[in-house]
């Protein structure tokens, strides 16, 4: 699986804590320009519409499997298209 530390920062944050949590479900691109993420991680955080963190955590891994396969990147072509992902309302 290719690495994305700052997402997996991101996720790890949402677990421990509650309030974090609510607001990455509520407003997940907003509330994770804080953490230095990649345009297609932000892309892949606004196309989730997740009401659980076991959702939006099942929604990103599905991308993070899928963004490398044989060695190249697919990323670009499975990651919905947003123009701005920090302006995107969720």
């Amino acid at each position: 699986m290719p690495s994305h530390p700052n997402l997996e920062r991101l996720i790890g944050a949402a677990v421990v804590d509650r309030e974090f949590r609510n607001r990455l479900l509520k407003m997940p691109v907003q509330v994770a320009v804080d953490f230095d993420l990649s345009t297609d991680e932000l892309r892949i955080l606004a196309s989730a519409r997740a009401t659980t963190l076991e959702d939006l955590s099942a929604h990103v891994w599905a991308w993070s499997t899928r963004a490398t396969t044989a060695g190249r990147s697919i990323a670009a072509s499975w990651v919905p298209e947003v123009r701005d992902p920090v302006r995107v309302a969720v």
